[in-house]
Order: C-alpha cells, then structure tokens, then sequence
C-alpha cells in the first residue's frame, strides 16, 4: 500500500528534478530496508521484532517505488535515437538474467551460510554475577542481507557515472519528499492534534538555531 502511493510522489518529484537525483535518495533508503532485517532477531524474536519489521516494510515500499520508477525512466532516456527498440530489449534481458540467477545464487549461498555464525557479545562479571548482552548476531540469511548491502552501495556508486539534465543535490530532493509526505499525511489524517505537527516550521526553527555562517548562534554570542 505504501509503495503504491509513494509512485505519484517520487513520479512529481522526478518530473520537478531528474531521475537520477530521486534514486540518490530512494536508492539509499531501499539499502537501509534490506540490512535491518539481521535485527529483527539478536539472536532471538524479542519485543521490537514486529515494529521493526512493519517499520522495514514501510521504509521498502517507500524506497522501492522510487527505484522501480526512476531506474525504468532512464533507460527510456537513456536510450538512442532511432534504436530505442534494441537498447530496451537489451536492458530487459540484462534485468530478466539478473532476476534469474539471483534467486538461485541466494539460495545456494544461505544453504551454505546455514551453518555458519558471527556473534559479538558484551559480557559483564561481577562477584556472584554474571551478565552477557548479544551486540551482533549474524547467522543464516543475516550473511546474504549484509551482501545485498554492499551491492546496493557500489550500484549507488555506478550511478555517478549516469548523466542527467536537471540533477540537483541529495539534500533538495529530501527536502522535498519532506513536504510531500507532509501534504499527504494533512490530507488523510482526521485526527485534530497531529495537522499542527505536520504543519510545524521545522526549517525555520533550523534557520534559528543555526548561525548563517555555519556556527551554533548561542556559541557565537557568546
């Protein structure tokens, strides 16, 4: 459901920017989705399990939409004039190959990760006490999430070398998505309490606590 209505948001604002400059933005949140899942368990379901899974779900149907939209709309613009035909054909071969094998390379590779554990622990002793906290638990399908991570970066990574009219900096197309999750949480919230706090003037209360050189204002008076 969320990732149906983020497509006519990531869609205005790609059309008020570039493609290239919504994944910058729903390229990295789709990789923050991918590397929380190892926390729903450390090592075991605890009370956070299902609200970090809703909030893994929310922020992949946020990211996905804008990935999804945006990737499809520059290899249409992308394409050469007079062999568009070929160079899709090809994309879509390049895509349909990928999405074959990786299913089967996954899992090959969680059969084989199945067995094998990385833990960190904090382990405190004391006279008559003992006390261990699991810090970082990494078993199973934990290996093949942290992977698609790391992926994820050096795809983010190859898509500076893609060029496109219109690219504006990381900070203005979140700034941006700010004001339109905004707009679309006034319009369907009927609860009276939250149209202020989505109304609240955050960025001047920025401007305010922030120096227009670039200081603290209350270190500069000071």
């Amino acid at each position: 459901m969320v990732n149906v209505l983020f497509f006519r948001v990531w869609g205005r604002i790609a059309d008020r920017f570039s493609n290239k400059s919504v994944l910058t933005v729903s390229g990295p949140l789709f990789i923050i989705s991918i590397v929380l899942w190892p926390l729903t368990t450390l090592p075991d379901r605890y009370v956070l399990t299902i609200p970090l899974i809703i909030l893994i779900h929310i922020l992949a149907g946020i990211s996905t939409a804008g990935v999804n939209l945006c990737s499809g709309n520059i290899a249409l613009k992308a394409a050469p004039y007079g062999r568009a035909t070929a160079f899709l054909a090809v994309n879509g071969l390049v895509n349909g190959i990928a999405a074959t094998l990786a299913p089967i390379i996954a899992g090959a590779s969680a059969d084989w990760f199945e067995l094998r554990e990385l833990r960190f622990t904090l382990n405190w002793t004391s006279p008559g006490h003992a006390w261990q906290l699991p810090a970082f638990d990494l078993r199973g399908l934990d290996f093949l999430f942290l992977l698609a991570g790391i992926l994820g970066l050096y795809a983010l990574h190859r898509l500076l070398a893609v060029k496109e009219g219109g690219e504006v900096e990381e900070e203005v197309v979140r700034n941006e998505l700010l004001v339109e999750m905004r707009m679309a949480l006034r319009s369907v919230s009927t609860v009276a309490g939250l149209r202020p706090l989505f109304s609240f003037p955050y960025l001047r209360v920025k401007s305010l606590l922030v120096h227009p050189s670039g200081k603290d204002a209350s270190s500069s008076s000071s």
